[in-house]
């Protein structure tokens, strides 16, 4: 009689593709009082195994690994599913077709803001014109703060496109000098803030038909 080896489903399959796999295991002499253990060696070349267990394993991995791709490369951008196939060096009229017809509303001179129904903007750093499509897909105005649960940039470097997601905005899109629109929405909430705390002071402040502000009645 003898005992198997015991061996990791994961190390065989990993094994195929680099090595043959040795292995070893205690076999009990037969014909003496005593048990006398010896080793007995076996050496199987994994690569050539093909069986249907590994060939489902191996697209099962290929699968997991693409999927693992998609989403760190999209990060769970707004539109993730039709801008992965905009790709670097992609020209503009491809890109803005890939994209399709937007939601964003502009009147007056908001218009020049606005490309196929997108909020757009143009920078000209170090003697190269950059312009960022916002894609979105939900109804909005071009007077809105830029969110990133709204809006997914797509940077465009001399009319190709160099790049799309707020990640690559954050790793490479600030390094060339575009705005920092998350900064700037902090900024900007701020002054708000205090805008409306100066205008709540004001009133407080106004007198009344009585003669006397609000703030002194209290």
């Amino acid at each position: 009689m003898f005992f198997p080896a015991v061996c990791d489903r994961q190390s065989v399959v990993a094994s195929q593709c680099t090595r043959d796999v040795t292995l070893t295991f205690p076999v009990l002499a037969h014909g003496a009082r005593s048990a006398r253990a010896t080793n007995h060696t076996v050496t199987h070349n994994f690569r050539s195994m093909q069986t249907p267990f590994v060939t489902r394993s191996r697209l099962a991995l290929a699968a997991c690994a693409t999927m693992l791709f998609v989403a760190a490369c999209s990060g769970g951008d707004v539109g993730a599913s039709k801008l992965k196939k905009a790709h670097s060096g992609m020209p503009r009229d491809s890109v803005l077709a890939l994209m399709g017809t937007g939601t964003v509303a502009a009147t007056g001179g908001d218009t020049s803001r606005v490309v196929n129904g997108f909020r757009h903007q143009r920078f000209l750093m170090n003697a190269q014109m950059f312009e960022i499509l916002w894609y979105r897909e939900t109804p909005g105005s071009v007077t809105e703060p830029i969110l990133k649960e709204a809006e997914t940039p797509v940077v465009l470097a001399s009319d190709t496109v160099a790049g799309w997601g707020w990640k690559y905005y954050a790793d490479q899109g600030i390094k060339l000098g575009l705005p920092d629109v998350m900064k700037i929405n902090r900024m900007n909430a701020a002054a708000d803030s205090t805008r409306k705390a100066d205008s709540t002071a004001r009133a407080n402040a106004a007198p009344t038909p009585g003669g006397m502000p609000d703030s002194a009645k209290k």
